[in-house]
């Protein structure tokens, strides 16, 4: 396969939305794996001396749920890119206007053309509404919306409730999310592809939908 004809597929979507669920179907339905910017952070920020001012930042950034800097972004995702070959996933990337032009600019470096952004949306209410539902595995990050079980059944660890998914500082992050995944859509729509998915459906829904409109494009 050359690069020309190689599929890239960003997907966001706010918080709670169900994003990371889509994408673990949508990567486990195309045999490979997905690249999330949380994992790709939660790595370097494990992997680091958090003494370090840099990386003691990031982590604090992290914890409070907030989007790293562009530089950092995009030269974890650039990574991915030149190593990796066939159909790339990219979650939760780009995630503002310049990451969106650096990372068209790595791909037409790389001869990668037509990456497609796929946009799982939600309301803000039914996000906030969801979030407040959450628990998060305390080893692997899976995320559960409205389970009760207590132990994540991917990896044994203990489901938790994140410290930041109370209401004031859930709503904040939409409020922050909102309009940079507009700044993603209008940079796509000019130079690769949108698919706005209609994520208040059920699980398997959002996936049939997403699998159609792929199938077209």
């Amino acid at each position: 396969m050359t690069n020309s004809e190689r599929k890239i597929y960003c997907f966001l979507g706010l918080p709670a939305s169900g994003k990371g669920t889509q994408v673990e179907i949508f990567a486990k339905e195309r045999k490979t794996k997905s690249f999330g910017m949380g994992d790709l952070i939660r790595a370097e920020i494990e992997s680091a001396d958090l003494s370090d001012p840099f990386y003691k930042k990031m982590k604090e950034e992290y914890d409070k749920g907030n989007p790293q800097p562009d530089s950092i972004a995009i030269d974890l995702v650039q990574k991915c890119l030149e190593y990796s070959t066939g159909t790339v996933i990219l979650d939760n990337f780009p995630f503002s206007t310049k990451q969106a032009e650096m990372f068209f600019e790595a791909c037409r470096a790389l001869h990668i053309v037509k990456p497609c952004l796929i946009i799982v949306n939600v309301s803000k209410e039914e996000a906030l509404t969801r979030a407040m539902k959450r628990k998060v595995c305390s080893g692997c990050g899976s995320i559960y919306v409205g389970s009760e079980e207590n132990i994540c059944s991917k990896c044994g660890a203990a489901l938790i409730t994140r410290a930041d998914d109370n209401e004031s500082t859930v709503a904040t992050r939409l409020d922050k999310y909102i309009p940079r995944i507009d700044e993603v859509r209008k940079v796509f729509l000019s130079k690769g592809i949108v698919l706005e998915i209609n994520g208040e459906q059920s699980i398997e829904g959002v996936a049939s939908e997403i699998a159609l409109k792929v199938s077209e494009v």
